[in-house]
């Protein structure tokens, strides 16, 4: 098939976003597939190792009420730089409505992917809220099939009776290093995450290292003052990041997606966890975890999940601290349900099937 990416952000960041689009596409790529990505933001062309191809920089960026002017001039300039192409499918996240975004269906069969119920994501933002709420019934209307990442998001936009499949976050497992056990003389929990992210729940794991002293945490993406058991590092590239996760013992994941009125989720610092070896701990439905794992611990969503589950939190802690099964077993799953030669083969067996669609 010949793929085209609209990407929503440019590719020569280190967001979570363009990694997440990088990863996707050369899996297309390796699977034998022409892919092309050409950015919203800048609408420049980028190639599939991240590096821009052109400059065609937009003269109004998307910031703030900016956004609007933008989505009218960027979806007009996109349709100039796809004269003369042609494409089986046009892949892309959702988005906020642009008048003309109807064009864009002549140059290939449109796929939106569902990462998050969108009626929620607009709401720190009045004049985006009221915006998506009048225009995003036309947006969904010119979509040809719709991935979720979620059972949950799947069921909010099964309303539009659009072809749908549900297909989680996954990960390049070869890409993260695995050791079967730690040289840690104590337990080492640690956290991914990202400032003013209020569903990560990090004051959680603040208090849990006033709570259990004999445990040390670690916390990256966040920089406070380091306590005796607690450390931050700060923002840290994913080579960093990658050295210090593979030597701790557990990983934390999102522990407050009840902020969000979700219930359902696969955050890629879970996935990440586990290509490494980690046991987790969570709070939340975890789309691909459908069954209880002696590597998991799943808490309840809420509030006082961590409060009322310290004692829990601890047994699960020093059952799995330095056991070979267990970070095998995690290793293995992740190999066997997170990896994105399995996810991406699902996708693109969807592609097909929207292609064959009249």
């Amino acid at each position: 098939m010949k793929i085209l990416y609209l990407s929503d952000t440019d590719l020569d960041q280190s967001s979570g976003v363009a990694k997440k689009i990088l990863m996707q596409a050369n899996q297309w790529k390796r699977l034998g597939h022409h892919v092309e990505i050409l950015s919203w933001d800048s609408l420049s062309w980028f190639s599939l190792d991240g590096n821009r191809l052109t400059n065609s920089k937009i003269f109004i960026k998307r910031r703030g009420w900016k956004v609007l002017p933008h989505l009218y001039l960027s979806t007009l300039k996109i349709m100039k730089e796809l004269e003369n192409k042609t494409f089986d499918v046009i892949y892309m996240r959702y988005r906020l409505y642009s008048p003309f975004f109807s064009e864009i269906k002549k140059y290939g069969k449109v796929i939106v992917e569902i990462n998050t119920n969108d009626k929620e994501e607009f709401k720190k933002s009045f004049l985006l809220q009221f915006y998506n709420s009048l225009s995003r019934n036309f947006f969904l209307r010119d979509t040809d099939g719709l991935v979720s990442v979620s059972n949950e998001l799947q069921e909010i936009f099964s309303i539009h009776k659009k072809p749908t499949t549900v297909i989680a976050n996954g990960i390049d497992v070869k890409q993260y290093e695995f050791f079967e056990q730690t040289n840690n003389t104590k337990p080492n929990l640690i956290f991914i995450g990202s400032p003013n992210q209020r569903w990560h729940g990090i004051e959680k794991i603040e208090y849990l290292a006033t709570k259990i002293p004999e445990f040390n945490f670690h916390i990256i993406g966040t920089k406070k003052e380091n306590k005796e058991n607690l450390r931050y590092y700060g923002y840290l590239n994913d080579s960093e990041a990658r050295k210090i996760v593979a030597k701790m013992d557990v990983g934390i994941s999102t522990l407050s997606l009840y902020l969000k009125n979700m219930q359902e989720a696969s955050p890629l610092k879970s996935r990440q966890y586990l290509a490494h070896g980690l046991p987790i701990i969570y709070a939340y439905e975890d789309t691909d975890i459908t069954q209880k794992y002696e590597f998991c611990l799943k808490l309840p969503n809420t509030p006082n999940n961590i409060a009322s589950n310290i004692d829990k939190l601890k047994a699960f802690v020093y059952k799995v601290f330095q056991n070979k099964i267990y970070r095998s077993e995690a290793r293995r799953f992740a190999k066997t349900h997170l990896d994105t030669s399995i996810k991406e083969q699902k996708r693109l067996k969807f592609f097909e099937k929207v292609c064959n669609e009249s």
